[in-house]
Protein backbone atom coordinates (compact mmCIF):
# COMPACT_ATOMS: atom_id res chain seq x y z
CA UNK A 1 0.00 0.00 0.00
CA UNK A 2 2.77 2.48 0.58
CA UNK A 3 3.85 1.77 -2.95
CA UNK A 4 0.51 2.57 -4.18
CA UNK A 5 0.32 5.58 -1.89
CA UNK A 6 3.45 6.97 -3.10
CA UNK A 7 2.84 6.36 -6.87
CA UNK A 8 4.93 3.95 -7.42
CA UNK A 9 4.52 0.82 -9.99
CA UNK A 10 3.25 -2.11 -8.10
CA UNK A 11 4.39 -5.50 -10.14
CA UNK A 12 2.18 -9.09 -9.36
CA UNK A 13 5.70 -10.74 -7.69
CA UNK A 14 6.03 -11.21 -3.76
CA UNK A 15 9.17 -12.13 -2.18
CA UNK A 16 9.16 -13.41 1.15
CA UNK A 17 11.61 -14.61 3.23
CA UNK A 18 10.85 -18.18 4.62
CA UNK A 19 11.75 -18.07 8.00
CA UNK A 20 10.01 -14.25 8.94
CA UNK A 21 6.85 -15.91 7.16
CA UNK A 22 6.96 -19.24 9.38
CA UNK A 23 7.22 -16.55 13.11
CA UNK A 24 4.87 -14.40 11.76
CA UNK A 25 2.24 -16.88 10.74
CA UNK A 26 2.91 -18.47 14.32
CA UNK A 27 4.23 -21.77 12.49
CA UNK A 28 7.00 -24.01 13.55
CA UNK A 29 10.47 -23.16 11.94
CA UNK A 30 12.04 -26.68 11.73
CA UNK A 31 12.94 -29.01 8.56
CA UNK A 32 9.27 -29.88 9.32
CA UNK A 33 7.31 -26.48 9.18
CA UNK A 34 9.57 -25.35 5.48
CA UNK A 35 7.98 -29.16 4.39
CA UNK A 36 4.93 -27.97 5.11
CA UNK A 37 5.01 -24.48 3.90
CA UNK A 38 6.33 -26.19 0.37
CA UNK A 39 3.37 -28.14 0.30
CA UNK A 40 0.89 -25.49 1.10
CA UNK A 41 2.69 -23.13 -1.68
CA UNK A 42 2.38 -26.19 -3.79
CA UNK A 43 -1.69 -26.26 -2.97
CA UNK A 44 -2.07 -22.75 -3.53
CA UNK A 45 -0.55 -22.86 -7.39
CA UNK A 46 -3.30 -25.87 -7.25
CA UNK A 47 -6.25 -23.65 -7.06
CA UNK A 48 -8.40 -21.58 -9.65
CA UNK A 49 -10.66 -19.73 -9.10
CA UNK A 50 -14.07 -18.99 -12.12
CA UNK A 51 -15.87 -15.57 -11.67
CA UNK A 52 -17.81 -14.18 -14.63
CA UNK A 53 -19.39 -10.73 -14.96
CA UNK A 54 -22.85 -9.23 -16.76
CA UNK A 55 -22.77 -6.27 -18.36
CA UNK A 56 -24.33 -4.47 -20.75
CA UNK A 57 -25.71 -7.81 -22.54
CA UNK A 58 -22.73 -10.14 -22.36
CA UNK A 59 -21.60 -12.43 -19.89
CA UNK A 60 -18.06 -12.79 -19.23
CA UNK A 61 -16.67 -15.71 -17.60
CA UNK A 62 -13.08 -15.87 -16.47
CA UNK A 63 -10.17 -18.13 -14.69
CA UNK A 64 -7.30 -17.87 -12.59
CA UNK A 65 -5.18 -19.22 -10.47
CA UNK A 66 -4.23 -18.19 -6.99
CA UNK A 67 -0.44 -18.51 -7.34
CA UNK A 68 0.87 -19.04 -10.81
CA UNK A 69 4.32 -19.94 -9.44
CA UNK A 70 6.70 -20.14 -6.75
CA UNK A 71 10.08 -20.95 -6.20
CA UNK A 72 12.29 -21.80 -2.54
CA UNK A 73 16.11 -20.69 -2.43
CA UNK A 74 17.95 -22.27 0.36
Amino acid sequence: MAKKNAGEPLTQTLHLNAHELLVWTNRETSGDGYRRLKEALERLSGTRITTNIKANGEEITEGFGLIESWRVVR
